[in-house]
């Protein structure tokens, strides 16, 4: 999981560095977005919706990101409403990832994760489990693990819906605002605020892990 991480962060880092360092790119980002933002002038609320449906998408299958939208969303909307939008497309995403792993179970789930998380992760916190693990599970996993392991496990959908809230408002704000920090070419608080996501994720595995091991 770390090795996804730190993948992640230095993809999203080079991304950052080749956007600022390229006019060409810049030309082909700043034509797509006269695009959309031309086709959001009579369809607002659709491109809103597809926004939103694209998180979404991407709680459900790992994937999928919705990351490279985010700054088409920041000029359009700005900072805060492109953050909002995003937490709610997780949230409506994640809701759907526990429902599946609910009444559709293993059999489907399985093609989805491997076989080995969900038993692994569903022996390990069953549906008993006290709340901050499953928020610290919610913290350091992908988010659509902890939907379809929770879900498979039966456990408690509001407090399912409570740690994934908590988990994901964060992040939501981190993604929106460091969307807004590369379009506006401020290096500083782009990387700061993806190596401040970084840490958190990192911190919250590792705590996780220990918690994980003292109930052995």
């Amino acid at each position: 999981m770390l090795k996804k991480v730190i993948i992640t962060f230095c993809l999203l880092v080079i991304a950052a560095f080749l956007f600022w360092s390229s006019v060409s790119i810049q030309r082909i980002f700043y034509e797509a977005v006269f695009s959309v933002e031309q086709y959001s002038m009579q369809n607002e609320y659709l491109v809103m919706a597809v926004f939103i449906a694209l998180a979404a998408l991407s709680a459900l299958l790992s994937p999928f990101s919705s990351a490279p939208f985010v700054p088409i969303g920041v000029i359009l909307w700005g900072n805060l409403a492109t953050s909002i939008f995003l937490f709610f497309g997780w949230i409506i995403g994640e809701i759907a990832a526990y429902f599946i792993g609910y009444y559709l179970g293993y059999p489907l789930v399985s093609q989805i994760i491997s076989s080995e998380k969900i038993a692994y992760f569903k022996n390990k916190i069953p549906k008993g489990s006290e709340f901050l693990l499953v928020l610290l599970f919610r913290f350091s996993m992908p988010a659509e693990i902890p939907g379809y392991v929770l879900g498979i496990a039966k456990y408690n959908f509001w407090k399912y819906l409570l740690a994934t809230a908590l988990a994901e408002l964060p992040f939501a704000l981190i993604t929106g605002y460091a969307g807004g920090a590369l379009i506006d070419n401020k290096p500083v608080v782009f990387l700061g605020l993806i190596a401040f996501g970084f840490l958190t994720i990192s911190s919250m595995f590792y705590i996780f892990n220990k918690k994980l091991t003292k109930q052995q």
